[in-house]
C-alpha cells in the first residue's frame, strides 16, 4: 500500500523520498522502518534504503512514527515525491550510485563513490570531458583497469547519514 505524503512541490527539489514499514523480526512480530531514496544529479542518480528503527507491534501506531519521523526531518520540505508505503517483509540496504550507465558503490568512509567504467563511458567522456570534470566525476586507471569516482555531494551526504 503506497500513501503519497505532501511536500513543498514548488522547490523543485532533486530527492525522492519512500518511507517503507516492514514486518521484521523472527516471527515478523515488529514494524521497522527503512528510508529508501534517491537524488537526481546532472550525469546521474544516487540510490540508498537503509534501516532507521523498529516502530511499533501495531501497524497503526507504525504508520503514524513513521509519519512523525517524515515530520521530524522535515522531508516534505526537502523532497520532491515523498511516499510512506507498508510491506509485510523487510527492504534491503543498499547504498550504490549510477551514472553513464555504470553502477558506482560507495566507499567505507561514504566519501567517494566508485564504479568500473565500461566502453560506451569512453563516448561521453570524449562528447564532454570537461562537463563531466566539472560536475566532479574523475578518471582513474587501477592496474589494467579504468574507474570512475564522483566525490559523495554533502547534500547527500546529509541524507544517507539522517537515514543511516
Amino acid at each position: 500500500m503506497t500513501i503519497v505524503l505532501e511536500t513543498n512541490y514548488d522547490k523543485h527539489n532533486n530527492v525522492d523520498i519512500t518511507l517503507h514499514v516492514c514486518r521484521t523480526g523472527k516471527k515478523e512480530q515488529f514494524y521497522t522502518l527503512y528510508v529508501e531514496g534517491v537524488a537526481w544529479g546532472e550525469f546521474g542518480a544516487s540510490y540508498w534504503c537503509n534501516f532507521v528503527q523498529n516502530l511499533s507491534h501495531s501497524k497503526t501506531d507504525a504508520e503514524q512514527k513513521a509519519r512523525d519521523y517524515a515530520k521530524k526531518n522535515h522531508y516534505h520540505t526537502v523532497c520532491h515525491h515523498l511516499n510512506l508505503e507498508i510491506h509485510d517483509s523487510p527492504r534491503p540496504i543498499f547504498e550504490k550510485h549510477e551514472a553513464f550507465g555504470i553502477e558506482m558503490q560507495m566507499n567505507k568512509k561514504r566519501t567517494i563513490w566508485y564504479g568500473h567504467i565500461t566502453p560506451d563511458f569512453w563516448n561521453e567522456w570524449k562528447k564532454g570531458k570537461q562537463a563531466i570534470k566539472d560536475a566532479g566525476y574523475w578518471v582513474k586507471k587501477d592496474g589494467q583497469t579504468w574507474l570512475l569516482f564522483k566525490r559523495i555531494d554533502q547534500d547527500m551526504l546529509r541524507f544517507a547519514e539522517v537515514i543511516a
